[in-house]
Formats: C-alpha cells, structure tokens, sequence
C-alpha cells in the first residue's frame, strides 16, 4: 500500500499541532532513536493531545495506534528505518507522515527511489515495511512533521 494521500486545508489547526509538537519535546527521545533529532514521547498525540482528533476525522480508514512529533534542525536527520517492528506486538499494517512545515528535504523511499515532498497540511499513508528516511537537514528553519502508526480498519468498524 503505497501510497495513499490526504490533505489539510486548514492552517490554523496546522499551526496549533506546530506548536504542541514545538512545546512537548521529550529529551529522552530525542537524538536517542532513528529521529537524529528532536521528537515528542511515541504515543503523545494518540493519548496526550486533544488536538489529534481531527487527524482521526481525516483518517476515518485506520485505528492510529501511535503518533509522535518530530522537529529537525539544521545538521539533523531521520536515520533509514521501516515500521514494521512494534513492541507491543500491534499489527502495524499503515504508517504515515503530517508534514506541518514545507521545508525539505523530504521522506525518501529507497524502494521506489522516490522522496516526498514536504508540503503542509500534506498527509502521506504508506505500508510500515517501506524503508525510509530524511536527509542532513541544512535549513535554519525547523522541519516540523508528526509520524504515526496504525491498522487499517476492518469493515465491522465503519
């Protein structure tokens, strides 16, 4: 499943999301996991934000298990990476990208020999076994994004 895209057009809840993502860093997270960078605990937005909910509305389609905020500075980086292991043994079968600023580089796909281009408000689905990463980040400004993890929804849940 690759790849599936949703967009935002509302950019006062985008800046909202920026700035709960911007004032919920978590110190023992960043720079310690695949994000080269600083990002807020897994599963904030899923069970600490009561902003995530229109995200859900969006994504009507999944059950999000998990959704974090990541926020890239200059020389920063998300290392090559899948979704496909989780330690809480939920099935993984979607992962995504909110991308809240438009500065690259992008969310590259080694299978497709594709990057993404950031855009905000843009939403990006894409099967958790992908490979992926971000380049050295060499902009002033903060690359802001929120990832997540989930399953798509079975029929009985519509």
């Amino acid at each position: 499943m690759f790849l599936k895209e949703y967009k935002i057009e509302d950019i006062n809840y985008i800046n909202l999301l920026k700035e709960e993502v911007l004032q919920n860093i978590n110190k023992n997270y960043s720079y310690n996991t695949n994000v080269k960078g600083k990002m807020t605990y897994w599963k904030y937005f899923t069970h600490h934000s009561k902003n995530f909910n229109k995200i859900r509305e969006v994504l009507y389609e999944y059950h999000i298990y998990e959704a974090w905020g990541n926020i890239l500075n200059k020389g920063d980086s998300i290392k090559e990476h899948d979704h496909i292991s989780n330690p809480e043994n939920m099935a993984v079968t979607a992962s995504g990208v909110l991308y809240l600023t438009d500065v690259g580089p992008g969310t590259y796909f080694k299978e497709f020999d594709k990057e993404i281009k950031p855009e905000v408000g843009k939403i990006i689905i894409f099967d958790p076994a992908y490979r992926h990463y971000v380049e050295k980040y060499d902009k002033e400004e903060d690359r802001i994004t929120i990832a997540f993890n989930g399953r798509i929804k079975e029929a009985y849940e519509f």
